[in-house]
């Protein structure tokens, strides 16, 4: 599936343009500061965004080792590789984090293969850079939200994250939730292709609105920044509706004020 059209040229070019945010704002905010409402400092979200880098930098892609399959299961990796990184510095961090992301800039990846993921799922190349752009992204929102600084996302940033979001999605959606379920959900965003969330007794897909089969139960819209921190848990459900993420209609729209809950986690 693809929610947009892209290329690696494109990707790498935004990615670095993120990661020069991403360095500055965390070295212009205090490396002790408390990041949201999380247990992390400043020093400790450039440190998981660093392993995150790493498990593109110094994996075999093609295998499933390194990754985990439960949303428990990231966390604790989460967990173990940052507290391998205790020992160092913010300076130290920052300086491995440029190196891994020179390494980053120079991955070579097939753009007709797909690649294996967390929660047993796969994700293609473009949507692993962009899952590493949202990274950037996101943990750049908390820094700069915890600093009190501006961090507006772009549209066609927004719209490259979500391509990733998009392939991993069934991933999260909690089998134990949608265990008596059977419902679709078409998101609109604009500037994207319309896609489909089926959901089916406790297992999930995505696909094309053109291969859903039949009309959506419910059918959400609006503009991709907002969906994105929605999707991440960096903005509530109304505050998204205020910025444009709507319920526009469907078989039983009234399905989309359970959507938020059928996913185990936010997805960062």
């Amino acid at each position: 599936m693809s929610l947009i059209s892209t290329s690696f040229e494109e990707l790498q070019r935004r990615e670095a343009l993120a990661f020069a945010r991403f360095a500055t704002v965390v070295s212009e905010v205090s490396d002790n500061a408390r990041v949201g409402d999380g247990d992390w400092t400043v020093a400790q979200v450039a440190a998981h965004v660093l392993t995150v880098f790493r498990r593109y930098t110094e994996r075999d892609l093609t295998s499933a080792e390194g990754l985990s399959l439960t949303m428990s299961g990231v966390d604790e990796q989460n967990r173990v590789e940052l507290a391998a990184e205790a020992h160092r510095s913010l300076a130290e961090v920052l300086e491995e984090l440029r190196h891994q992301q020179a390494l980053m800039q120079d991955l070579k990846l097939d753009a007709e293969a797909t690649y294996p993921f967390h929660f047993g799922g796969r994700i293609d190349a473009f949507g692993g850079w962009g899952n590493m752009l949202g990274e950037l992204l996101m943990h750049g929102y908390d820094v700069a939200r915890t600093g009190g600084r501006p961090w507006p996302i772009e549209p066609r940033d927004a719209l490259l994250v979500l391509n990733a979001n998009f392939q991993i999605m069934p991933g999260v959606v909690s089998t134990e939730t949608t265990q008596d379920m059977e419902a679709s959900f078409e998101f609109r965003v604009k500037g994207a292709r319309p896609h489909t969330l089926l959901v089916n007794h406790g297992s999930a897909r995505v696909v094309d609105s053109s291969q859903a089969g039949a009309p959506p139960d419910v059918v959400l819209g609006g503009p991709a920044p907002a969906f994105l921190l929605n999707i991440y848990g960096r903005m509530s459900t109304p505050h998204a509706a205020l910025r444009g993420v709507l319920i526009r209609g469907g078989r039983r729209p009234w399905l989309g004020l359970k959507l938020a809950s059928i996913f185990d986690t936010p997805m960062g």
